[in-house]
């Protein structure tokens, strides 16, 4: 029979001090979304938003990016924890004369028994002041194991060539890992910062490209939507927390699995849904997050 695993991939967007700094206001502490209409600072975001996630624990797997700030990964640790959750993060290393980190925390309520975590080699822009890369959990599952891996790409639309060097060391990451354990069911997820369709619909050249480096992957939201996939950045819904210099809809956050007979068992048995978390009516993050309920096949 198969095991229904609960997933929810998140962008949280808790920056480090220089990402803070370097959005609108210039060279301020806070960011716009923390000092508009509504003050709301980050460490009361981060305690609503770890509330909404645990209060009822209906996720065996959840993967969060842009969890940068170390008061946010403590909440999130403790609240998670509460729960029973087992947690995985990426200590903060230094770097630039300051800590810096993956942004990556994933809460499992499935046992860890393996991780590993790869640093990218490649970055641009602000992204240097990051660490980012991909992490690698081995779940059990029942009598079986299931391979989760968690990332979050370089940002910026004119980053393409640095994206695609980072899929391609993911990629090899992930084939050294599963080596040993080709039929154990992989998951990918996390905001891969890859714009899945243009206005019409249509795929884009780089999510052509990243379909490419991770063939054998599926991608859930879009088999599930039947290629109408929901965009995860939505300016013109969500400017208390992205500002007014963006207005394009954008699919930028993803679970990709790879097992056997992974594409027709998701068309027949799997759920997606796009979360809009928010609290006193303000959203509580500039992605909106994904929740997937999956069929994972087992002996």
């Amino acid at each position: 029979m198969p095991h229904r695993t609960r997933v929810l991939v998140y962008n949280v967007k808790f920056l480090p001090l220089l990402g803070r700094v370097l959005e609108r206001p210039l060279l301020n502490t806070r960011g716009f979304w923390e000092i508009g209409e509504v003050v709301r600072t980050d460490e009361t975001r981060a305690a609503i938003i770890a509330d909404l996630l645990t209060r009822d624990p209906r996720f065996d797997v959840v993967i969060l990016c842009e969890v940068f700030a170390d008061h946010a990964r403590k909440t999130f640790a403790e609240a998670f924890a509460r729960r029973g959750y087992h947690v995985a993060t990426c200590p903060p290393v230094r770097g630039f004369g300051v800590f810096t980190s993956s942004g990556l925390f994933v809460a499992t309520r499935l046992p860890i028994l393996d991780r590993a975590f790869l640093p990218y080699r490649t970055a641009m822009g602000s992204d240097r002041f990051a660490r980012k890369g991909i992490l690698h959990l081995r779940l059990g599952v029942r009598d079986r194991a299931l391979d989760l891996f968690a990332t979050h790409l370089q940002a910026g639309v004119g980053a393409r060539a640095a994206r695609r060097l980072q899929l391609r060391h993911a990629r090899a990451f992930i084939d050294a890992r599963t080596r040993h354990s080709p039929t154990i069911p992989t998951l990918l997820g996390g905001d891969l910062n890859v714009i899945g369709e243009h206005s019409t619909g249509h795929p884009t050249e780089e999510y052509v490209a990243m379909r490419e480096i991770l063939d054998g992957f599926t991608d859930v939201h879009h088999v599930l939507t039947q290629g109408r996939p929901h965009p995860t950045w939505n300016p013109l819904e969500n400017a208390q927390m992205i500002g007014d210099r963006y207005g394009d809809l954008e699919r930028l956050d993803y679970l990709l699995v790879r097992g056997d007979d992974a594409e027709r068992a998701l068309a027949s048995d799997a759920s997606v849904e796009v979360l809009r978390f928010e609290h006193d009516g303000l959203p509580l993050s500039d992605h909106y997050a994904l929740a997937f309920e999956l069929p994972l096949i087992t002996p």
